[in-house]
């Protein structure tokens, strides 16, 4: 999901609450529990920005996860979800309420409310899918502010590009945007419509095509 030229190759440093045995099951007092989940919104965040991870899922998923592709020690369902040194690990369940957490703080997203409804028509099988959130280590407005500054930096205003340019064309290649999933770049991009900087185009079909001009 990540350029090659913008992921660390090298291992997050955890804070020391990830080798305490307790942290991987979550608290039943009110007290102990906002202080946990708190710790947790911080890691995975950290995690998450140290590896270019863009989406978590309570269980794992071939379509997300995935980090740059030479960093082989990124596999959050082994170290970030689970401390293999203690035998420590966070059940799906508890995945789900942390990530719950996250999205319920702002700092996160489920995919089912970031994806357009002429998409989720063509889904199949939803009901046994592992929900899947977004993670805002960065906000859409701030990958927003980002696409906008390189815009206006390389001449790209008054141009029309389509979105697979903004995140896969050779233009942005090593750019921190680069390889932005689809549904983070659309709330990106409307945080730039807001501000009457950008206007979005529909092509031919409800999903290709798609383009943005920027002003």
């Amino acid at each position: 999901m990540a350029s090659a030229s913008l992921g660390s190759s090298t291992d997050l440093r955890y804070p020391p609450i990830h080798a305490f045995p307790p942290f991987y099951t979550l608290q039943h007092n009110p007290v102990s529990r906002a202080q946990q989940l708190s710790q947790w919104r911080s890691l995975i965040l950290d995690y998450c920005r140290h590896y270019r991870i863009f989406s978590l899922s309570p269980l794992p998923s071939s379509s997300d996860t995935t980090p740059n592709s030479h960093v082989t020690s990124a596999d959050p369902y082994k170290s970030l979800f689970a401390n293999q040194a203690i035998q420590r690990a966070l059940s799906p369940e508890s995945i789900r309420q942390v990530l719950a957490d996250l999205v319920e703080h702002k700092q996160a997203a489920w995919e089912e409310h970031l994806t357009p409804a002429s998409a989720k028509t063509k889904g199949t099988n939803s009901g046994n899918v592992s929900p899947k959130a977004y993670i805002y280590w960065k906000t859409p407005a701030q990958w927003g502010d980002a696409i906008y500054e390189w815009v206006m930096a390389t001449g790209q205003n008054k141009s029309i590009m389509t979105l697979f340019e903004l995140t896969e064309g050779d233009l942005v290649h090593g750019q921190e945007f680069y390889q932005l999933p689809e549904p983070l770049l659309r709330q990106a991009l409307k945080h730039l419509s807001s501000q009457g900087k950008a206007q979005i185009f529909a092509g031919t079909e409800a999903e290709d095509g798609q383009g943005v001009k920027f002003v």
